[in-house]
């Protein structure tokens, strides 16, 4: 039996109606009165077999998964995998990948190869997005150390350039002192 679909009273009045099913509760409702020509009212006459219950358009039924453990269990004769929202990127991805493998109708996923397709350049991506960081971290402290290098070999030059200056400056002052001797040795 065909799949009937019920519709609300005159969506076609309004554009804020949608065609999906509503109660009527007017008085006067040809349609809550299942006045012949009006449409059709939901009743439990309408109700499908219970084999048929439950069951999608394409014939198979809903299966959430969540873990490799439900994919294992997955019967993809009659059941279509519903990937739960609660699922981080790379774990959607290796279940998306193992039911892509198994042959599986997934539901909530257009095109399951290009998502893994895209998945595999966006974990790509930040790999070498974190390797340039570690390398730009390593460079920075190999900078750091190359600078504190630097900055105690121009302190020791500066000390050994500060004791050449005393050691100058204490020559000098030799030579002055001679040179004033000499100057009074000749005086007397």
């Amino acid at each position: 039996m065909a799949r009937l679909t019920f519709i609300r009273h005159a969506p076609n009045r309004k554009k804020r109606l949608g065609r999906y099913w509503r109660r009527p509760k007017g008085g006067d409702s040809k349609l809550r009165l299942r006045v012949r020509g009006h449409g059709l009212s939901v009743s439990i006459g309408y109700r499908r077999k219970g084999s048929e219950r439950g069951m999608l358009r394409n014939g198979l039924r809903e299966r959430r998964i969540e873990t490799m453990r439900d994919v294992n269990l997955l019967n993809i004769k009659t059941e279509a995998a519903v990937l739960s929202s609660t699922l981080g990127l790379k774990q959607k991805a290796e279940l998306a990948k193992a039911l892509a493998a198994k042959g599986a109708v997934i539901m909530n996923m257009k095109d399951p190869k290009g998502f893994l397709a895209r998945m595999e350049q966006q974990i790509a991506a930040r790999k070498h997005e974190r390797e340039s960081e570690k390398k730009g971290k390593e460079s920075l402290k190999e900078a750091e150390k190359a600078e504190a290098r630097k900055s105690a070999v121009s302190e020791k030059k500066e000390q050994l350039s500060e004791d050449e200056l005393a050691k100058k400056v204490e020559e000098e002052e030799k030579i002055r002192k001679k040179e004033y001797e000499k100057v009074l040795t000749k005086r007397t």
